[in-house]
Parts: C-alpha cells; structure tokens; sequence
C-alpha cells in the first residue's frame, strides 16, 4: 500500500470524479472513503467529508466567486487545475477554521504532487486576491434580484430557484433550497424490536438517537464513527432509510397474506419494509435492471433476515409471468432527485429542463408496465423523489388518463407525522427541509375491475 492521502488530497481526487467525471457524489465518497489510502483518524475523515460535501453544495457560489478573480473563465482551465481551485475557494469562503494561507499552501503542494507545478503561480495569484476581495462579495439584494440572490444564497442553478418559486413561493422554495446547506439528517427504522430499544443500544455506542415522535418504528441518529458498524444496524436490527421513503409501505396498505411487487427496488429499503410489514405472510418480489443495483439490497435482506425473492428485470417491460398475481405494485421510479439535495448536493445545479423531459417517458413506460402485475382492484402506489410537478401530479394525471385505474386518497393510511404533507388530491408531498425527511411525492391508484 503505497502513502496515505490527505484529507485534502482525497476531496481533490473524489471532487474530480464528481465534478469532471459526472459519477454519483455519494457513491464516490463511499468508494473514496474505502480506499485503502484514505485517512483513518475519524478527524481526517470528518474533514475529508466536509470538504466534499461543502465544495459540492457551494459550488455555484464558489464559480461565482472565482469568476470575479480569474482573468481565464473557469471553464477553459484545466480540469484538475479546476476543481483544486474549487476546493480551495471553499476553504477561503467558508471554512472559517482553516487559515486562508492555510488553504493557498496546500492547494500549491497539490499542484506540485500531481505534477502541475507550473500552474503554481496563477493558482497563488488567484486564491490571494480571493482572499482579499472576499469581504466585498456580497449577494445581490433580495428585492432587486430575488432570483439571483437565492440561487447564489443556496447554491443552486437559476433555472431550478426560479422553477421552485415559481410552484410554491419564495419562502417555500429558500427553505428547501437552503436545506441543502450543512450535512443531511440521518434517519432508519427498527426491523426487529422496538425504536425505543434501538435508541438505546445506539446510545450505549456512543451515538445520538431518539425515536421519531409519530412515526412507528422511526429513528433519527446522529453517529460517532461508522453507524454501518455498530450493534443495531450490523446486525441488521435496524435499516437505515429516509423518513419520507418509509411512507411509500403504509400508503401500500400492505395486509397479511399479500403478494407485493417493487418494480425499481434497489437499495431496496421499501421492498424491506413491505415485508416487515407483511410479517412472515405472503410474498415480496423485488426487481430491478442489473445486478449490480441489486447488490446493496440483498445483503440488506441477508442482514435483516427478512424474506424477499430479488429479480433482475428491465421495469420498462412487463414480466408475462407476473401478470395480475399483485396485490400491492410498488413503483418509485428514476427521477430527478429534486427531493433529495441534501444527500446528492449536485441535483440542485444539474438538473435540467431537458433531462426532466427525457425522464418523463421513461416513467411513463414504468408505471405502465407495473399496472399489467396488479389483480382487479390492487393497489399501485407511484412515488418519486422529485419535488417538481411534472414528475408528480403532472404524471398523476397523465396516469389517470391512460392506464386502467382510478384514484385513492392517502387520508387515514399515513402515521401522525406525515399528515401535514397530505393535499387536496389526495395525494402527499413533502419539501425538502419541512421535515427530517428528504423531499418526497406519493400517489396511490386502485385498478380497476376486468
């Protein structure tokens, strides 16, 4: 094994992967934290991920920022040249605990070791006159640009800020984008036992936990080390899942003996849950497009020792050997994450009108293929999350339109908790930041009768 990283040095190389790469942030970061010349002291570690996800979430400030001290666009510099300047501006303009020089040197030694010594100087002269210049750069006044100002503010593409205000109001939209700043609340749920033993058990580790008032079975931790290596969650006592994903289970209205098919299950959370819920009845099926996808829930379910049968299946096609034998389909399907910017910080700058309408079909070719496994009169419960209407009620309606089956109302089937994300409809959305839960939108269908 060759010298360990430092902290810097792995954010440099994960940042790449994510920024010039286009990889998932939170796969990098757990593959980076796995590397064999990761850090160890849990400090480094800390530091490396603060690093990561700040740079991630700050990013459209941070280019904002470099913008104004750089005489060659961001964009026509080098990649790797690039992101360190990224990660050093983050340093500069947050991190009050790190010395700005602190933050030029190693950027500086960092060229050196990745063999780009001649860029020393321009690097120097452009994180110094950011440090100069940083206490001049304020946002833009609310009232004058309010656009720009929350974009900036929270970090996230104009297009999204005003796309957010535009739904639900600037107050609404700064509170979920805002949201995305600072790490993401960890959340579970208790497989065997109560939440209130699992509390415990955390809490003689070392770790903050309380249960989720309202919610049966809920947690919320705060860990110290690694929660995939403590008691309850080892030994497969408790799953870590998000509380808005927990919903999707009680809006099935799952009951003893059922068969329930999970079209997109990977990680596999709700496919879990539905058969927690099922209690050692019936028959959970859960399927998705590669094995690779698979991989998380099966070990899942050999650590919970729930039953489920896992199936490799493309869920744009319908199984001619699962037509009409469920009881309960479960479909959340590929989206654009909108909901869950406070796990995946880069959505809020990436996404796109044009990606949203290339996922529109595919949804569309999902669910429709999930509507051939139910019986006469079961139960489809379509979740996204996505926090935009056109992946939600939009697709709600076009569902209504087109696929036999009429609409149920989520009223009574949600715990206490959730209530207040209930609408008019019938339907439940949440926003990012009302809740410990991630941003998130149900909807549940009955199919008709033949």
């Amino acid at each position: 094994m060759g010298k360990r990283k430092t902290a810097r040095d792995l954010a440099w190389d994960a940042l790449a992967r994510v920024l010039e790469g286009a990889e998932p942030s939170h796969e990098v970061m757990s593959a980076s934290l796995a590397d064999p010349q990761a850090p160890q002291e849990d400090r480094d570690r800390r530091f490396f991920v603060q690093l990561f996800e700040g740079t991630l979430e700050r990013l459209p400030a941070l280019d904002d920022a470099l913008s104004r001290v750089c005489s060659r666009p961001l964009e026509k510099q080098k990649p790797v040249f690039r992101t360190g300047l990224r990660l050093a501006a983050y340093q500069i303009l947050y991190l009050d605990s790190v010395p700005d020089r602190a933050a030029v040197s190693e950027t500086l030694a960092g060229l050196e070791r990745r063999k780009l010594g001649g860029l020393k100087n321009a690097a120097n002269g452009i994180l110094r006159a950011l440090s100069r210049e940083k206490a001049g750069m304020t946002l833009p006044p609310r009232e004058e640009d309010p656009v720009r100002h929350l974009s900036l503010a929270a970090a996230a593409s104009p297009w999204l800020t005003e796309k957010l205000i535009e739904e639900y109001g600037y107050d609404a939209a700064q509170i979920a984008l805002l949201s995305s700043l600072g790490p993401a609340p960890v959340t579970a749920r208790a497989v065997r036992g109560t939440a209130k033993e699992a509390v415990e058990r955390l809490r003689a580790q070392g770790a903050q936990a309380q249960e989720v008032i309202g919610q049966p079975g809920a947690l919320w931790i705060r860990p110290e080390g690694d929660l995939s290596a403590m008691g309850p969650v080892a030994d497969g006592s408790v799953i870590v899942q998000d509380l808005s994903s927990q919903l999707a289970g009680y809006a099935a209205d799952i009951q003893p003996g059922m068969t329930v098919i999970d079209v997109c299950a990977a990680p596999g959370g709700k496919s879990l849950h539905a058969a927690q819920l099922l209690g050692g009845s019936g028959k959970v099926i859960a399927m998705d497009i590669s094995d690779r996808r698979l991989e998380r829930l099966r070990e899942n379910a050999a650590r919970t020792g729930l039953p489920l049968t896992v199936r490799v299946h493309d869920g744009r096609e319908a199984a001619p050997d699962l037509a009409g034998c469920a009881d309960v389909v479960l479909c959340d399907v590929p989206c654009s994450g909108t909901g869950v910017i406070r796990r995946k910080k880069e959505i809020k700058y990436r996404v796109t009108p044009e990606q949203i309408d290339s996922l529109i079909p595919l949804q569309r070719q999902i669910v429709s293929a999930a509507v051939h496994y139910l019986k006469p009169g079961g139960r489809l419960v379509y979740s996204t999350c996505s926090i935009l209407p056109e992946e939600d009620d939009g697709q709600r309606s076009w569902i209504l339109e087109n696929l036999p089956v009429s609409p149920l109302s989520l009223k009574g089937l949600l715990p206490p908790a959730a209530e207040d994300g209930l609408r008019e409809n019938g339907t439940f959305l949440r926003l990012p930041g009302e809740s410990p839960g991630d941003g998130f939108y149900i909807a549940v269908f009955r199919k008709e009768q033949a």
